[in-house]
């Protein structure tokens, strides 16, 4: 469930941010939702309409302008799309977030599922040097860390967002 990655954000300031919160899976972590209490503004993206979110989206195309969020937090949703999309998904995954700001990004550790019964839910996998690998190549990223997280049953991603935005949509990214 997505609470476990509260654990990642615990070292957030008081202050109110501007989060967006873009999940395939499980519940916002209570420590965002905290956030947003605190003056800031909690968007959450998703494509299932019983989710309730702010925007739907089928996270190729995100309802946002560059630059508009503190936290970017992306939970259980990378691993459904084909890797060959990867970059050009978590660049467009980033460009909604504030230079300097906070990109964290969880997967399924696909090594420590490879023999569960879940797995077939999971349809690409990640490990934790490709996961390194991909947030390097998408050159919007610096001081990037992965952790493992649930017990070893995912791997989160770490990073702050290093961009000067040259595109403004994801049509300018697949163009590039």
């Amino acid at each position: 469930d997505g609470m476990s990655q509260g654990s990642t954000m615990k070292k957030l300031p008081e202050k109110g941010l501007k989060i967006a919160d873009i999940r395939g899976d499980g519940e916002a972590p209570l420590t965002l939702a905290e956030q947003a209490g605190k003056g800031g503004k909690f968007d959450r993206y998703d494509l299932r309409e019983d989710k309730n979110p702010d925007f739907r989206t089928d996270g190729y195309v995100l309802a946002s302008t560059p630059g508009n969020y503190d936290i970017v937090n992306v939970d259980n949703i990378l691993e459904y799309f084909p890797k060959k999309e990867a970059i050009k998904l978590m660049r467009e995954w980033i460009r909604i977030g504030k230079k300097g700001g906070q990109f964290k990004l969880r997967v399924p550790n696909y090594k420590k599922i490879i023999d569960s019964e879940i797995i077939w839910k999971y349809k690409y996998g990640y490990s934790d040097k490709k996961l390194r690998k991909l947030a390097t190549a998408t050159k919007m990223l610096k001081d990037i860390k992965v952790s493992y997280a649930d017990n070893d049953h995912s791997i989160v991603l770490s990073a702050k967002i290093n961009t000067n935005l040259k595109w403004e949509s994801l049509q300018e990214n697949l163009n590039e």
